[in-house]
């Protein structure tokens, strides 16, 4: 081997010494941040399909939301990730987890009047059908039992809720008004009765009508800013299969309400 040969065989060691301490050193750095900690955790749960450790990176409050009305999605045994590329890669083909980036501010706090301690946490994942790799941001929470998943749903809805005359409840529907709607009233008889013609059209059986009228589907009116994060686009408005509920500026969006009644009236179905 000649000279130059040597030497470059030998930066090109030094050089994959360097890179693998310092994603050594990343990793250390995101293990000894709780934040990045638990998404870190939750990555490689996905990566193991180990759903029951999964679940427990999450807040109680939102898996309890997104089980409330009984639908379930055959290809993702986490509903309430049901927006992640990373699980829905995990539950399909496979997933590798890769790491996750430093913690950065939610852009949800700047919309909250009294948001909680937060913090986004980009995580990487390849999957395995894909020669790239994936990305999600997730929004943890800090809680009384340590940093954890949210969803930013349904912190939105909380915050909203809090607010005096927000909330207006109906048979079926419960709206939340975000602030800068004032002035601005949700149609909640229009939006009830379109749920009761529509879940008889159905042929949805009573009791599972009465499980909708105790529970209530979730209707957050909310100005386009809102619902540009939420939904994580412009539009109008959308259906979260998450937690079952739609965001919308529109005081009546029968469209969105009609994806979540239709979805509850087959109780079980492909999430596509």
């Amino acid at each position: 081997m000649s000279d130059a040969a040597r030497k470059a065989a030998a930066l090109l060691a030094l050089a994959l010494v360097l890179a693998s301490t310092a994603a050594a050193a990343a990793d250390r750095g995101a293990r000894s941040d709780p934040r990045t900690a638990v998404v870190s955790d939750y990555l490689i749960a996905l990566a193991s399909r180990d759903w029951v450790g999964a679940r427990r990176a999450w807040r109680p409050l939102e898996l309890v939301r997104a089980g409330r009305l009984g639908i379930r999605y055959t290809d993702l045994p986490l509903k309430i990730d049901g927006d992640s590329g990373l699980a829905r890669s995990a539950a399909a083909a496979g997933l590798t987890a890769v790491g996750c980036d430093p913690p950065a501010p939610h852009p949800l706090e700047s919309l909250l009047a009294r948001p909680p301690t937060t913090a986004l946490v980009r995580a990487v994942g390849r999957p395995a059908d894909s020669p790239t790799e994936a990305t999600h941001d997730y929004l943890v929470v800090a809680t009384d039992e340590g940093w954890k998943l949210a969803a930013p749903a349904g912190l939105a809805l909380d915050d909203c809720a809090r607010r005096p005359g927000a909330v207006r409840e109906g048979r079926y529907v419960r709206a939340v008004t975000a602030p800068g709607m004032e002035g601005r009233v949700p149609a909640v008889a229009a939006l009830d009765s379109f749920v009761d013609v529509t879940l008889r059209r159905l042929d949805v059986a009573a009791e599972r009508r009465e499980l909708i009228a105790r529970e209530k589907i979730d209707y957050l009116f909310a100005p386009p800013d809102w619902v540009e994060l939420l939904a994580g686009a412009p539009t109008v408005g959308v259906a979260n299969l998450q937690v079952d509920a739609v965001f919308t500026s529109h005081p009546c969006h029968l469209h969105e309400l009609a994806h979540v009644l239709v979805n509850f009236s087959l109780e079980e179905l492909p999430l596509y």
